[in-house]
């Protein structure tokens, strides 16, 4: 279990959300299996190191998706909270302090390697619709190829495809 928390503290905040991300698709698993129940038996230390986390990247600033994803999160954590009780209450307040200040935290470009994947993926869009747009034309009938052409075409737009989905 100590490798597990030491794992926990090196996720980025994003890393901790969309392993709570996991858990909930793993909750949906009728029959999990002995590496999804490990996943699943986590959920509380993911949990607890997420609010034991969020001051300090709040404080550090938040990328768009980072401030998105936490949103998400503490909201779903509001909505879970049956008042009635001191505690609840507390637990509603801290929960409502936390999102204050995730609506509050400074912004944050986002690290040099996300940036660039998404230039490379805007440029691979740009070429995929270049090319699907004429190989849609050419399916539907209303442009012909010769021969040569059209294997050229026909090569390209796959090559666009998986470059597509690559990036």
């Amino acid at each position: 279990m100590a490798t597990l928390t030491d794992s926990l503290q090196q996720l980025s905040l994003f890393g901790l959300l969309k392993r709570l991300d996991l858990i909930e698709q793993h909750k949906q698993i009728s029959r999990p299996n002995e590496e999804e129940q490990a996943v699943l038996a986590t959920e509380s230390q993911v949990k607890k190191a997420v609010a034991e986390a969020l001051p300090e990247f709040c404080s550090a600033g938040l990328t768009s998706l980072e401030r998105k994803e936490a949103r998400v999160f503490l909201e779903a954590q509001l909505k879970s909270v049956e008042g009635g009780t001191k505690v609840a209450e507390a637990r509603k307040g801290k929960l409502q302090e936390l999102l204050n200040g995730v609506q509050e935290a400074p912004n944050r470009d986002d690290s040099p390697h996300v940036a660039g994947a998404k230039v490379h993926l805007n440029r691979a869009q740009k070429e995929f619709d270049q090319i699907n747009k004429d190989y849609e034309k050419w399916e539907k009938g209303k442009k012909m190829l010769g021969v040569d052409e059209l294997k050229e075409m026909k090569r390209t737009h796959e090559d666009q495809k998986k470059k597509l989905e690559a990036a």
